[in-house]
Protein backbone atom coordinates (compact mmCIF):
# COMPACT_ATOMS: atom_id res chain seq x y z
CA UNK A 1 0.00 0.00 0.00
CA UNK A 2 1.55 3.55 -0.66
CA UNK A 3 1.80 5.50 2.41
CA UNK A 4 0.83 9.52 1.89
CA UNK A 5 4.65 10.40 1.38
CA UNK A 6 5.58 7.43 -1.20
CA UNK A 7 6.56 8.71 -4.43
CA UNK A 8 3.07 7.29 -6.83
CA UNK A 9 4.32 4.82 -9.29
CA UNK A 10 2.99 3.34 -12.43
CA UNK A 11 0.96 0.51 -10.41
CA UNK A 12 -0.99 3.40 -8.83
CA UNK A 13 -2.01 5.12 -11.88
CA UNK A 14 -2.87 1.51 -13.07
CA UNK A 15 -4.78 0.63 -10.26
CA UNK A 16 -7.11 4.38 -10.22
CA UNK A 17 -7.71 3.80 -13.78
CA UNK A 18 -8.28 0.15 -13.79
CA UNK A 19 -5.92 -0.73 -16.70
CA UNK A 20 -2.65 -2.97 -17.23
CA UNK A 21 0.33 -1.39 -16.38
CA UNK A 22 1.59 -1.99 -20.38
CA UNK A 23 -1.87 0.61 -21.45
CA UNK A 24 -0.63 3.07 -19.05
CA UNK A 25 2.62 3.12 -19.74
CA UNK A 26 1.57 3.35 -23.79
CA UNK A 27 -1.07 6.15 -22.75
CA UNK A 28 1.83 8.04 -21.08
CA UNK A 29 5.22 7.78 -23.13
CA UNK A 30 3.92 6.21 -26.44
CA UNK A 31 2.10 9.21 -28.27
CA UNK A 32 1.49 7.61 -31.46
CA UNK A 33 0.35 4.24 -30.11
CA UNK A 34 -2.58 2.57 -32.07
CA UNK A 35 -3.10 0.88 -29.30
CA UNK A 36 -4.30 3.53 -26.99
CA UNK A 37 -7.72 5.06 -28.04
CA UNK A 38 -7.33 9.29 -27.10
CA UNK A 39 -10.22 8.89 -24.53
CA UNK A 40 -8.04 6.39 -22.59
CA UNK A 41 -4.53 8.29 -22.94
CA UNK A 42 -6.50 11.50 -21.67
CA UNK A 43 -8.02 9.26 -19.01
CA UNK A 44 -4.28 7.57 -18.32
CA UNK A 45 -3.23 11.74 -17.87
CA UNK A 46 -6.22 12.47 -15.58
CA UNK A 47 -5.41 9.68 -12.88
CA UNK A 48 -1.71 10.40 -12.98
CA UNK A 49 -2.01 14.35 -12.59
CA UNK A 50 -4.42 13.59 -9.63
CA UNK A 51 -2.33 11.19 -8.16
CA UNK A 52 0.52 13.56 -8.80
CA UNK A 53 3.01 10.91 -10.71
CA UNK A 54 6.19 11.71 -12.27
CA UNK A 55 7.32 8.95 -15.04
CA UNK A 56 10.68 8.38 -14.28
CA UNK A 57 12.99 9.40 -17.12
CA UNK A 58 16.26 7.78 -16.48
CA UNK A 59 14.39 4.46 -15.67
CA UNK A 60 12.68 5.06 -18.94
CA UNK A 61 15.74 5.81 -21.09
CA UNK A 62 17.45 2.75 -19.70
CA UNK A 63 14.73 0.31 -21.43
CA UNK A 64 13.83 2.88 -24.32
CA UNK A 65 17.44 3.76 -25.56
CA UNK A 66 15.88 7.31 -25.62
CA UNK A 67 15.03 10.27 -22.51
CA UNK A 68 13.59 12.56 -24.61
CA UNK A 69 15.82 15.19 -23.57
CA UNK A 70 17.45 17.41 -25.81
CA UNK A 71 21.10 19.86 -24.45
CA UNK A 72 20.15 23.06 -26.07
CA UNK A 73 23.18 25.54 -26.20
CA UNK A 74 23.27 29.12 -26.59
CA UNK A 75 25.95 31.80 -26.62
CA UNK A 76 23.64 34.18 -23.73
CA UNK A 77 20.54 33.01 -22.33
CA UNK A 78 19.64 36.45 -20.78
CA UNK A 79 19.54 39.22 -23.77
CA UNK A 80 16.33 39.63 -25.99
CA UNK A 81 17.22 37.96 -28.83
CA UNK A 82 18.55 35.09 -27.38
CA UNK A 83 15.58 34.91 -24.91
CA UNK A 84 13.58 34.29 -27.94
CA UNK A 85 15.61 31.90 -29.57
CA UNK A 86 15.21 29.57 -26.63
CA UNK A 87 11.10 30.08 -26.01
CA UNK A 88 11.41 29.17 -29.92
CA UNK A 89 13.25 26.06 -29.06
CA UNK A 90 11.14 25.11 -25.89
CA UNK A 91 7.85 25.78 -27.65
CA UNK A 92 8.85 23.28 -30.43
CA UNK A 93 10.27 20.25 -27.64
CA UNK A 94 6.94 20.88 -25.94
CA UNK A 95 4.98 20.58 -29.50
CA UNK A 96 7.32 17.50 -30.31
CA UNK A 97 6.73 16.21 -26.24
CA UNK A 98 10.86 16.70 -25.55
CA UNK A 99 12.41 18.30 -22.38
CA UNK A 100 14.78 20.67 -23.10
CA UNK A 101 17.71 21.42 -21.34
CA UNK A 102 19.02 24.62 -21.55
CA UNK A 103 23.24 25.65 -20.69
CA UNK A 104 24.90 28.73 -21.36
CA UNK A 105 28.39 28.21 -22.44
CA UNK A 106 29.62 31.51 -21.37
CA UNK A 107 28.63 30.30 -17.77
CA UNK A 108 32.17 28.91 -16.37
CA UNK A 109 30.38 26.81 -13.99
CA UNK A 110 29.90 24.37 -17.42
CA UNK A 111 32.24 22.00 -17.65
CA UNK A 112 32.54 19.65 -21.06
CA UNK A 113 36.21 17.39 -19.58
CA UNK A 114 35.63 13.58 -20.70
CA UNK A 115 34.56 11.67 -17.76
CA UNK A 116 36.02 8.17 -19.87
CA UNK A 117 32.60 7.36 -20.23
CA UNK A 118 31.57 9.85 -23.48
CA UNK A 119 29.77 12.38 -21.14
CA UNK A 120 30.54 15.71 -19.71
CA UNK A 121 31.34 15.63 -16.38
CA UNK A 122 30.64 18.92 -15.66
CA UNK A 123 26.51 17.49 -15.95
CA UNK A 124 25.52 14.60 -14.55
CA UNK A 125 22.66 14.41 -17.51
CA UNK A 126 24.96 14.74 -20.17
CA UNK A 127 24.85 11.07 -21.18
CA UNK A 128 20.61 10.71 -21.20
CA UNK A 129 20.18 13.25 -24.06
CA UNK A 130 19.43 12.08 -27.38
CA UNK A 131 20.89 15.08 -29.14
CA UNK A 132 22.01 18.76 -28.75
CA UNK A 133 21.17 21.86 -30.43
CA UNK A 134 23.74 24.95 -30.33
CA UNK A 135 23.12 28.44 -31.03
CA UNK A 136 26.00 30.59 -32.04
CA UNK A 137 28.89 28.86 -29.42
CA UNK A 138 31.56 30.11 -30.27
CA UNK A 139 33.50 27.05 -31.23
CA UNK A 140 36.67 27.99 -31.62
CA UNK A 141 37.31 30.56 -28.89
CA UNK A 142 35.84 27.75 -26.45
CA UNK A 143 37.20 24.52 -25.40
CA UNK A 144 34.17 22.83 -24.56
CA UNK A 145 31.91 24.48 -26.35
CA UNK A 146 34.04 23.06 -29.20
CA UNK A 147 33.65 19.73 -27.63
CA UNK A 148 29.91 19.49 -27.72
CA UNK A 149 30.68 18.06 -31.32
CA UNK A 150 32.98 15.22 -29.96
CA UNK A 151 29.50 13.84 -28.29
CA UNK A 152 28.41 10.22 -30.35
CA UNK A 153 24.97 11.86 -30.48
CA UNK A 154 22.96 14.31 -32.82
CA UNK A 155 23.93 17.25 -32.97
CA UNK A 156 22.45 21.07 -35.02
CA UNK A 157 23.78 24.17 -35.17
CA UNK A 158 21.70 27.24 -35.49
CA UNK A 159 21.84 30.75 -35.71
CA UNK A 160 25.04 32.89 -36.93
CA UNK A 161 27.77 30.81 -36.09
CA UNK A 162 27.39 26.92 -36.90
CA UNK A 163 30.45 24.49 -37.49
CA UNK A 164 31.35 23.15 -40.33
CA UNK A 165 30.94 19.45 -41.33
CA UNK A 166 27.46 19.45 -38.90
CA UNK A 167 23.68 19.79 -39.79
CA UNK A 168 22.90 23.34 -39.58
CA UNK A 169 19.88 25.84 -39.92
CA UNK A 170 21.99 29.72 -40.62
CA UNK A 171 21.04 32.97 -40.97
CA UNK A 172 22.18 34.98 -44.16
CA UNK A 173 23.67 37.78 -42.36
CA UNK A 174 25.84 39.08 -44.85
CA UNK A 175 22.57 39.57 -46.73
CA UNK A 176 20.81 41.11 -43.34
CA UNK A 177 24.17 43.64 -44.01
CA UNK A 178 23.32 44.55 -47.50
CA UNK A 179 19.63 45.20 -47.40
CA UNK A 180 19.82 47.67 -44.04
CA UNK A 181 22.41 49.33 -45.88
CA UNK A 182 20.63 49.65 -49.58
CA UNK A 183 17.65 50.43 -47.78
CA UNK A 184 19.41 53.58 -45.86
CA UNK A 185 20.68 54.71 -49.57
CA UNK A 186 17.37 54.65 -50.77
CA UNK A 187 15.71 56.66 -48.22
CA UNK A 188 18.21 59.55 -48.94
CA UNK A 189 20.70 58.73 -46.94
CA UNK A 190 24.27 60.53 -47.84
CA UNK A 191 26.10 59.81 -44.54
CA UNK A 192 25.67 56.71 -43.08
CA UNK A 193 27.05 55.16 -40.28
CA UNK A 194 27.26 52.09 -38.27
CA UNK A 195 27.49 51.53 -34.93
CA UNK A 196 28.49 48.18 -33.70
CA UNK A 197 30.55 45.62 -31.27
CA UNK A 198 32.00 43.97 -34.55
CA UNK A 199 36.09 44.28 -33.82
CA UNK A 200 36.07 43.20 -37.95
CA UNK A 201 34.34 39.24 -38.27
CA UNK A 202 30.94 40.20 -38.39
CA UNK A 203 29.70 39.77 -42.19
CA UNK A 204 26.78 42.99 -41.32
CA UNK A 205 30.22 45.11 -41.25
CA UNK A 206 31.27 43.55 -44.48
CA UNK A 207 28.47 44.31 -46.30
CA UNK A 208 28.15 47.95 -45.10
CA UNK A 209 31.69 48.98 -46.40
CA UNK A 210 31.21 46.79 -49.81
CA UNK A 211 27.59 48.63 -50.64
CA UNK A 212 28.80 51.73 -49.34
CA UNK A 213 31.76 51.43 -51.17
CA UNK A 214 30.11 50.03 -54.41
CA UNK A 215 28.09 53.80 -53.95
CA UNK A 216 30.77 55.95 -53.77
CA UNK A 217 30.01 56.86 -50.28
CA UNK A 218 32.94 57.09 -47.55
CA UNK A 219 32.11 54.65 -44.61
CA UNK A 220 31.79 55.72 -40.89
CA UNK A 221 32.53 52.83 -38.11
CA UNK A 222 32.43 53.28 -34.45
CA UNK A 223 32.61 50.99 -32.45
CA UNK A 224 31.31 50.14 -28.84
CA UNK A 225 32.22 48.20 -26.05
CA UNK A 226 29.15 45.70 -26.18
CA UNK A 227 26.39 45.33 -28.14
CA UNK A 228 23.74 46.64 -25.53
CA UNK A 229 21.78 49.07 -24.88
CA UNK A 230 24.02 51.02 -22.52
CA UNK A 231 26.63 50.75 -24.50
CA UNK A 232 25.15 52.26 -27.42
CA UNK A 233 23.65 54.86 -25.66
CA UNK A 234 26.95 56.14 -24.32
CA UNK A 235 28.76 55.33 -27.94
CA UNK A 236 26.67 57.12 -29.76
CA UNK A 237 26.61 60.31 -27.38
CA UNK A 238 30.17 60.39 -26.99
CA UNK A 239 30.28 60.40 -30.75
CA UNK A 240 27.93 62.96 -31.41
CA UNK A 241 30.00 65.34 -28.67
CA UNK A 242 32.90 64.79 -30.15
CA UNK A 243 31.82 65.91 -33.63
CA UNK A 244 29.93 68.49 -32.53
CA UNK A 245 33.22 70.20 -30.19
CA UNK A 246 35.05 69.51 -33.69
CA UNK A 247 32.20 71.09 -35.90
CA UNK A 248 31.57 68.43 -37.92
CA UNK A 249 28.54 66.93 -39.78
CA UNK A 250 26.92 64.32 -38.10
CA UNK A 251 25.12 61.43 -39.98
CA UNK A 252 21.84 61.53 -41.63
CA UNK A 253 21.24 57.90 -41.07
CA UNK A 254 22.85 55.04 -38.54
CA UNK A 255 22.79 51.24 -39.16
CA UNK A 256 22.92 49.22 -35.98
CA UNK A 257 24.46 45.68 -35.34
CA UNK A 258 21.03 44.82 -33.79
CA UNK A 259 18.22 46.05 -32.45
CA UNK A 260 19.24 46.49 -28.82
CA UNK A 261 21.86 48.69 -30.17
CA UNK A 262 19.44 50.39 -32.10
CA UNK A 263 17.22 50.74 -28.76
CA UNK A 264 20.15 52.29 -27.16
CA UNK A 265 21.17 54.38 -29.53
CA UNK A 266 17.81 55.83 -30.25
CA UNK A 267 17.85 56.37 -26.39
CA UNK A 268 20.92 58.62 -26.53
CA UNK A 269 20.11 60.35 -29.84
CA UNK A 270 16.92 61.86 -27.72
CA UNK A 271 19.44 62.36 -25.05
CA UNK A 272 20.86 64.93 -26.64
CA UNK A 273 17.83 66.09 -28.34
CA UNK A 274 18.22 64.31 -31.84
CA UNK A 275 14.76 63.31 -34.02
CA UNK A 276 14.50 60.15 -35.15
CA UNK A 277 13.38 60.31 -37.95
CA UNK A 278 13.52 64.14 -38.68
CA UNK A 279 17.08 64.71 -37.51
CA UNK A 280 18.76 60.79 -38.64
CA UNK A 281 17.49 57.88 -39.76
CA UNK A 282 18.06 54.35 -37.94
CA UNK A 283 17.47 50.71 -38.37
CA UNK A 284 18.58 47.75 -36.30
CA UNK A 285 18.78 44.27 -36.95
CA UNK A 286 17.10 41.06 -35.75
CA UNK A 287 13.59 41.86 -35.48
CA UNK A 288 13.02 42.04 -31.80
CA UNK A 289 9.75 42.97 -30.73
CA UNK A 290 10.46 46.08 -28.66
CA UNK A 291 11.40 47.94 -31.87
CA UNK A 292 7.93 47.92 -32.70
CA UNK A 293 6.50 49.54 -29.70
CA UNK A 294 9.36 52.14 -30.00
CA UNK A 295 8.02 55.77 -29.15
CA UNK A 296 9.66 55.93 -32.64
CA UNK A 297 8.47 52.80 -33.82
CA UNK A 298 12.66 51.33 -35.34
CA UNK A 299 13.12 49.76 -38.52
CA UNK A 300 14.72 46.49 -39.07
CA UNK A 301 16.08 43.37 -40.77
CA UNK A 302 13.74 40.40 -39.36
CA UNK A 303 15.31 36.65 -38.94
CA UNK A 304 13.19 34.17 -39.15
CA UNK A 305 13.71 32.51 -35.75
CA UNK A 306 10.85 30.55 -35.13
CA UNK A 307 11.47 28.84 -39.10
CA UNK A 308 15.15 28.41 -37.83
CA UNK A 309 13.77 26.39 -34.47
CA UNK A 310 11.39 24.67 -36.00
CA UNK A 311 13.58 23.36 -38.76
CA UNK A 312 16.49 22.91 -36.70
CA UNK A 313 14.03 20.34 -35.22
CA UNK A 314 13.00 18.48 -37.96
CA UNK A 315 16.97 18.32 -38.81
CA UNK A 316 17.59 16.85 -35.41
CA UNK A 317 14.59 13.98 -35.30
CA UNK A 318 15.63 13.14 -38.61
CA UNK A 319 18.89 12.40 -37.70
CA UNK A 320 17.61 10.43 -34.49
CA UNK A 321 15.94 8.45 -37.06
CA UNK A 322 18.99 7.77 -38.73
CA UNK A 323 22.71 8.43 -38.25
CA UNK A 324 23.31 7.59 -41.36
CA UNK A 325 21.28 10.80 -42.76
CA UNK A 326 23.52 12.66 -45.03
CA UNK A 327 24.20 16.47 -43.17
CA UNK A 328 21.24 18.79 -43.36
CA UNK A 329 22.27 22.94 -44.11
CA UNK A 330 19.92 25.18 -44.74
CA UNK A 331 20.24 28.74 -45.14
CA UNK A 332 17.42 31.10 -44.15
CA UNK A 333 16.97 34.62 -45.69
CA UNK A 334 15.87 37.85 -43.17
CA UNK A 335 13.57 40.75 -44.62
CA UNK A 336 13.44 44.23 -44.01
CA UNK A 337 10.62 45.74 -41.95
CA UNK A 338 10.23 49.42 -42.77
CA UNK A 339 8.91 51.43 -39.84
CA UNK A 340 8.77 55.12 -38.81
CA UNK A 341 12.45 55.12 -38.17
CA UNK A 342 13.28 55.30 -41.01
CA UNK A 343 10.65 57.22 -43.25
CA UNK A 344 11.74 60.91 -44.73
Amino acid sequence: MRTETSRPTIHDVARQTGLSIATVSRALHMTNSPNVSETTRERVKEAARLLGYQPNLMGRSLVTGRSNTISYWALSLFSPYYTRITENICREAARRHYHVVINGTNDPAHSFEDDGAGAGSGNPLASHFDGIIACDVAYQQNDYASELRGRSRPFVGIGLNTPPQSDSVTIDVLAAGYMATKHLIEAGAQRILLLTADRGQDPRTTAYESVMREAGRETTIVRISHNRRPNAREGIKAMIEEYRSLGRTLPDAIFCQNDEVAIGCCRGLFDLGIKVPDDVLLIGCDGLDETEYAACPLSTVAFPISEMCSTAWDFLEHRLQSLETEQQNVVLQPQIIQRQSTRT
